[in-house]
């Protein structure tokens, strides 16, 4: 179960840090200066390397989660693991096919009662 709470963190930097690279690339596209000119070459110059960071640290721990999770064959974890280090959005996919289709059933329904309490 904790893999699959770190599997949903993981999923959900990835999806963060993509939306705010797609915002920050049509910011500077469409440039406005923010506050003043020295501010706003401050976060052209060292947004790309926070955002390259982040996906390099998501990449190696969907790398490491992929290798150690128990449902695929060794040579498709190894070949996703692959794939998902160059490119996280793999990372996306193989948590959609792999890790939320056999999540267990977490349904709130009563269990009956056994022994001694037990209702007739």
């Amino acid at each position: 179960m904790k893999i699959i709470a770190i599997w949903r963190f993981l999923v959900l930097a990835l999806a963060a840090t993509l939306a705010l690279a797609l915002a920050f690339y049509w910011w500077e596209q469409h440039f406005f200066q923010v506050i003043s000119p020295a501010v706003s070459d401050f976060l052209l110059k060292w947004w790309w390397l926070g955002v390259i960071a982040s996906l390099a640290i998501i990449s190696t721990a969907g790398t490491i989660l992929i290798l150690f999770n128990p449902r695929p064959h060794l040579i498709y974890r190894l070949l996703a693991s692959i794939a998902s280090y160059f490119f996280p959005p793999v990372l996306i996919a193989f948590w959609l096919v792999f890790v939320e289709r056999f999540r267990p059933n977490n349904s709130s329904k009563p269990t009956p009662l056994r022994g001694v309490g037990k209702a007739s």
